[in-house]
């Protein structure tokens, strides 16, 4: 995360990787996501972003990644306006 000042304005940035939402596993329950097909980041505005979550990895047993949703069924992140 950082900072950028335009003239008299401040833009906080953070960098994050964009993942495409799959669905939720039928057995697991957990939302499952595509890894983005390049390995690049993206720059946001802190702002856009309403909540954060835990990524985990792909595992022996799920090959996805996977939103870790352990307080609220439906937590993923979500940026506005995209």
């Amino acid at each position: 995360m950082f900072s950028i000042r335009l003239v008299d304005k401040v833009f906080r940035i953070i960098i994050a990787k964009t993942y495409k939402r799959k669905g939720r596993n039928k057995v697991t329950g957990y939302i499952e996501l595509d890894a983005p097909p390049n390995k690049s980041f993206d720059f946001y505005f802190l702002d856009s972003v309403i909540c954060s979550v835990h990524i985990l990895p792909p595992t022996s047993s799920n090959g996805r990644y996977v939103v870790q949703d352990l307080y609220d069924g439906d937590m993923y992140l979500r940026l506005i306006g995209s």
